[in-house]
């Protein structure tokens, strides 16, 4: 039997207590969803840390539980329809259906079956039917036989009376088509039947298209995604932990702290980072992102120009001396050791995305080896030698912001960056910095030979400079450059200051003998302060 239906659920009702349930679409949006479920808890097996995975895992449980709740429901509401007898349709419901049964002449099904054949014909006809008022399916049965004729049954089913009167009335109708084909057909088999359906257990309430499906799936994904996402944000952050004198210590972070050069799409994080000199040192790459990454360290500032630098010692690529890392897939990292050469810029870059993801090696002394950052001393007192890192809020500002200092005096402040991201130190000739000029008297460790600003300053580490303060008497504001809305403070001249660290008063000329020079060098030396985020 061949059997044509596109258009609605059936339900075949085969003896008492036998429910064949009728075809439905919630199998498929089940299937897809519990695909998306096993993805989604395998990506997040291997990336737990991932921000995407707990939205999407979010995402995949509901659309899973809701599909199959739905099919559930529908599958329940059937079979009670069916035992019941009752889809809702009274008697001023009855729909019509037109039964034509006729006969195939022997040894011609297969013709009648193909695209010159009456069946196919008849097929054909249900992108028409389906345009007029009433009109609700086509279902073909067809029963081949070896020898004789081959019988088939076509019905047409409306919604009412007037919709089949007016079928036959104003389109070709089945029947038209069948007494075009009199090779194919037996003549004198044709007959035609208008019926009113009289028990039905088809239901035809709702009509559940694909379009339907798409968008309930992509309604659930997005809520899903959403739940995913507000867990994701809202989980609590690892709790610090305690050394063995039962101190609180912040978890390592940063490239200084942990060695780990994260690979993103298609950025390094971060693009600078500094190495001491002809140091046995070793690095991870943390693939964040999705793409394929490695990395390239050439002998020259300009990745691309030059050879590749050499000296690497475990887990390169090909197991040469090339300091030439592997691919690393999304979600994966990997380590390799090499030395680092002598003081100078070298560049590195992602091979696969060269044009983009490139950055820069500092070789220099005095730059520290990733994982031996120096501790921060908790027995230090703020205001009394060296600053405190209060980074409780993530906020980015200076401690102190509020300085104070005598005025035409050469002072050595250290700016030490006990945050997680760059900054630096910019003093303005005015109140209000940003207003007017930089402040000028730097003698060393500054950006520019006179303007008193210094480079930016990488997490962890720090930059001594020396500079003599302004002559007259005042407030100048200072700020570091890359968070200049937040990040300000003011320095106070005024006489009788003590320098950094000291008590020492320059008199009105600013002169001083040279055991004071010294002492105040000494105090100036001891004094760090830190620029935190």
């Amino acid at each position: 039997m061949a059997d044509h239906h596109e258009h609605e659920h059936e339900e075949a009702h085969v003896g008492p207590n036998v429910h064949l349930p009728d075809p439905s679409v919630w199998p498929l949006i089940v299937g897809v969803a519990f695909f998306l479920v096993g993805t989604a808890l395998v990506w997040w097996a291997r990336d737990p840390d991932n921000a995407f995975t707990g939205p999407l895992v979010g995402a995949a449980a509901v659309v899973a539980l809701v599909s199959a709740a739905g099919w559930a429901y529908e599958d329940g509401r059937m079979k009670k329809q069916a035992e019941e007898g009752d889809h809702g349709h009274t008697p001023g419901e009855a729909r019509y259906t037109q039964v034509i049964s006729f006969a195939i002449v022997e040894g011609q099904f297969e013709t009648a079956n193909s695209d010159q054949g009456v069946l196919h014909k008849v097929n054909a006809a249900d992108s028409e039917l389906r345009n007029l008022a009433g009109f609700q399916d086509l279902r073909i049965n067809a029963s081949p036989a070896e020898t004789g004729p081959s019988q088939v049954l076509v019905e047409t089913t409306w919604a009412d009376r007037e919709g089949l009167a007016t079928y036959d009335e104003t389109r070709q109708t089945v029947l038209d088509i069948v007494n075009e084909f009199q090779d194919q057909v037996v003549p004198g088999s044709v007959q035609v039947f208008d019926m009113m359906v009289v028990r039905d257990t088809k239901d035809v309430a709702v009509r559940f298209g694909m379009g339907t499906a798409a968008t309930l799936i992509g309604g659930l994904a997005i809520g899903g995604f959403l739940i995913g996402a507000g867990m994701t944000l809202f989980e609590a952050d690892p709790a610090p932990v305690a050394d063995e004198n039962d101190d609180v210590a912040p978890a390592p972070d940063g490239f200084e702290q942990t060695g780990i050069l994260e690979a993103n799409d298609n950025f390094w994080e971060p693009d600078e980072i500094r190495l001491p000199p002809n140091t046995e040192v070793t690095i991870t790459i943390d693939n964040v992102g999705m793409a394929l990454h490695n990395l390239q360290i050439f002998e020259t500032a300009e990745p691309g120009d030059g050879d590749l630098l050499t000296g690497c010692i475990e887990g390169c690529d090909d197991g040469t001396e090339d300091v030439h890392s592997q691919m690393v897939s999304g979600g994966e990292q990997l380590t390799f050791t090499f030395t680092t050469p002598d003081e100078g810029e070298y560049g590195f870059w992602c091979l696969p995305h060269s044009s983009e993801m490139q950055g820069t090696l500092i070789v220099e002394e005095g730059a520290l080896v990733p994982g031996e950052a120096p501790p921060v001393d908790d027995n230090d007192v703020p205001g009394e030698g060296i600053i405190h890192l209060d980074d409780e809020n993530g906020s980015n500002f200076f401690e102190p912001d509020q300085l104070t200092l005598p005025p035409d005096t050469e002072v050595t402040l250290t700016a030490r960056n006990v945050g997680s991201v760059v900054h630096n130190f910019e003093l303005w000739d005015s109140e209000t910095p940003g207003d007017g000029s930089y402040q000028t008297g730097c003698v060393d460790g500054c950006d520019d030979p006179e303007e008193v600003r210094i480079p930016l300053v990488q997490a962890g580490d720090e930059v001594t400079f020396t500079f003599i303060t302004p002559a007259e008497e005042g407030d100048y504001g200072f700020w570091c450059l890359p968070h200049q809305s937040d990040m300000r403070g003011v320095l106070t001249i005024e006489e009788g200051a003590p320098g950094p660290g000291g008590n020492g008063d320059n008199g009105e000329d600013g002169a001083e003998d040279e055991g004071d020079a010294e002492a105040e060098g000494e105090n100036a030396e001891a004094t760090a302060w830190s620029i935190v985020r």
